[in-house]
């Protein structure tokens, strides 16, 4: 078979930008065509649809898919420049401020998804990676590290066609260490750190240093932070539910957990659209006293707001690049470094 049925909700089309979320899914199946349909994981190839099939590369077959489904639209002039370094910076964001990146690694993840990632738990955020995001997100850092390495000869792309001349449908398919030594080869040196740190491993991933090398800069996007709670509410009819607790964040070191009902803060009965402004015009070490209905007894819980909400992040093009890190930028996002410059 080599067609696809793909279903989106009415709701994109509301959107300020419809064509953005439906043109993700559409590159992203389609790159499906080769990664996947062709070049497999060793635990797909062949498929076994009698059992469920437990591998590590998971993180190849979707995360690298996600990762060349937003560059390609921006290198075919579907998706801007400045569009697509706002992603980067939202995938800064995201990689800092998931606390089951520092729990679970890629391979681990990618092994787990029948019993864990299927599952969609609301606390997953804290004790699982995505291979999605994260390992979108390290082949990212890959590319840049690629092309650091090899003088801008190779990235992210040309280890995927190695792959896919390496392992035709039908070789019984690629590992971890597989996809570990086509980078070797294409970079000229050693990926043993990087695989340890960020594959194997739970490593916070160094986008300061690695985006540097093309050219730009990490910045917050705000000067100003508040402090926060670390809880996010759903409306369930008029009762404000808590749905998610950040692991470490202040609101779960009080106590807080999944399905309470927030009743009011320091007296105050609390809305879905007041709850922000609590931490508004608080200061660091704010103490409040958060009154919350769990298993029909009420309790009250004093929180302290010694924490910051995690930080959101712009990518900004240096002033004046070097030729290394123009070639960098030009190679890996394919546009001529004065496109849709701002500076």
């Amino acid at each position: 078979m080599n067609s696809s049925v793909m279903g989106v909700e009415p709701r994109p089309f509301g959107a300020l930008d419809p064509c953005s979320s439906i043109l993700g899914l559409i590159s992203h199946e389609f790159f499906h065509t080769w990664n996947v349909k062709r070049l497999r994981p060793k635990g797909m190839d062949p498929y076994d649809w009698t059992r469920e099939t437990y591998f590590r590369e998971l993180w190849i077959a979707e995360g690298a898919t996600s990762y060349m489904h937003n560059l390609l639209r921006v290198r075919e002039g579907l998706s801007s420049v400045e569009s697509h370094l706002q992603g980067v910076a939202a995938a800064a964001k995201d990689e800092r401020s998931r606390p089951g990146n520092r729990v679970q690694s890629l391979t681990e993840c990618s092994f787990d998804a029948w019993i864990k990632a299927s599952r969609g738990l609301e606390q997953a955020v804290n004790f699982e990676t995505n291979y999605y995001a994260r390992g979108a997100q390290v082949c990212l850092i890959m590319d840049l590290e690629l092309r650091r390495f090899s003088e801008n000869r190779a990235g992210f792309a040309d280890l995927l066609r190695l792959l896919y001349r390496r392992f035709p449908l039908g070789s019984g398919g690629y590992t971890v260490e597989d996809v570990e030594a086509a980078a070797v080869e294409l970079g000229g040196k050693s990926m043993e750190g990087f695989f340890e740190a960020y594959v194997y491993g739970t490593d916070p991933l160094p986008w300061e240093r690695v985006l540097q090398s093309a050219g730009l800069v990490l910045a917050p996007r705000d000067s100003v932070r508040r402090p926060w709670f670390g809880l996010e509410t759903r409306m369930e009819g008029s009762r404000l539910v808590v749905r998610q607790v950040i692991a470490g964040s202040p609101a779960y070191r009080a106590g807080v957990t999944l399905g309470d009902e927030l009743i009011a803060i320091d007296g105050h009965r609390v809305h879905s659209e007041t709850l922000h402004l609590v931490t508004e015009g608080a200061a660091l070490g704010t103490k409040v006293e958060l009154v919350l209905l769990r298993d029909d007894l009420l309790r009250s819980l004093p929180v302290t707001l010694d924490q910051f909400a995690p930080q959101a992040y712009v990518v900004r093009r240096v002033e004046h690049p070097t030729p290394a890190q123009r070639k960098t930028f030009e190679g890996w996002v394919g546009v001529p470094w004065e496109t849709g410059n701002a500076n």
